[in-house]
């Protein structure tokens, strides 16, 4: 019988100690992104995934990896303070040759909803980092992803009008 999301996540948090259990990364990343309370709740975590599924199966996801805080401390913006890949594929390629330890995280890439449609990420994409976050690696958690300077620059405006967006290019082959 295979298990669900839901079942998945609860027997990988639930293992005894000294357990090699693992969890697919795209299950615990979005269940990670539920609320807490969110997370004990069956429907909303398969949902989740399924949603999650959906975008990276449409293209509508990107892979970023962020300069470790052991490197040279990077600032947004700076060419090496994030590297963003098109696949989880390409990330795991070029991570094997440049940072073995590392790990790339996905992100949604946020389309302005009525006018993209089915948009596929672009050649491009602009982050949002918050500041605490520009002058080390970032906490994936706290990162966007715009598909335009303008969408991002819009969510900026509503949620952090004191933030910067920086355009870093989606590597489509390593």
């Amino acid at each position: 019988m295979t298990k669900d999301a839901f079942d998945q996540y609860w027997d990988w948090r639930e293992k005894p100690p000294g357990s090699r259990l693992t969890i697919p990364a795209h299950v615990y990343h979005s269940v990670m992104s539920l609320p807490e309370k969110d997370q004990v709740d069956r429907r909303k975590v398969n949902e989740a995934v399924r949603k999650d599924a959906e975008a990276r199966n449409a293209g509508k996801t990107v892979w970023i990896y962020f300069n470790s805080p052991g490197a040279k401390q990077r600032q947004l913006c700076d060419s090496e303070w994030a590297k963003v890949f098109a696949s989880a594929k390409l990330a795991d390629k070029w991570l094997e040759q440049n940072d073995p330890e590392g790990v790339a995280w996905e992100y949604k890439v946020e389309h302005k909803a009525a006018s993209t449609g089915a948009q596929k990420t672009n050649r491009s994409v602009w982050i949002y980092a918050p500041e605490n976050a520009r002058g080390s690696a970032a906490d994936p958690d706290s990162v966007k992803v715009f598909a335009s300077r303008e969408n991002g620059e819009t969510w900026i405006k509503k949620n952090d009008p004191n933030g910067r967006l920086c355009e870093y290019a989606v590597l489509s082959r390593c």
